[in-house]
């Protein structure tokens, strides 16, 4: 049942997350001294809405990151992980996403997937993200 709340959006996410793969750390949210590879979540802009009197909507975009080491051993820590990573992330991400009660919430989509570099420290690393929206909905 929808109830309107981050911490249930994000608490469904760490726990799929932690089903992917045992090689894969979990971490609720980035962190400076995350080891990799590593997956972690981050708000970026939203919208929120009015939909009629007695509800607000929040348009959560959450991006899921996937990182990984591209100085370890060879196909292990470049977009050879990366590809395993994905293979195995989004069939886990999808069933939740667009099964009944995504996310703990009444309405959640993915936005594709995409890689990037990022930097963790003085770090380069390599990343898979897999941005989400989530609506919540509260009534007033």
């Amino acid at each position: 049942m929808a109830d309107g709340k981050l911490k249930t959006t994000i608490d469904r996410l760490v726990e799929l997350e932690s089903t992917i793969h045992p090689t894969l750390h979990v971490y609720r949210w980035w962190r400076p001294d995350m080891a990799l590879p590593a997956i972690w979540n981050w708000l970026t802009p939203g919208d929120v809405e009015r939909p009629d009197n007695c509800r607000v909507r929040d348009l959560l975009r959450i991006t899921v990151t996937i990182g990984v080491d591209p100085t370890a051993i060879a196909g292990e820590g470049d977009m050879l992980e990366l590809e395993v990573y994905a293979d195995l992330a989004l069939p886990v991400f999808d069933a939740a996403i667009y099964g009944p009660d995504p996310l703990g919430q009444r309405q959640s989509r993915r936005r594709g997937f995409q890689t990037v570099t990022d930097r963790l420290g003085d770090a380069p690393i390599l990343c898979l993200e897999l941005p989400l929206e989530v609506n919540l909905d509260r009534t007033l």
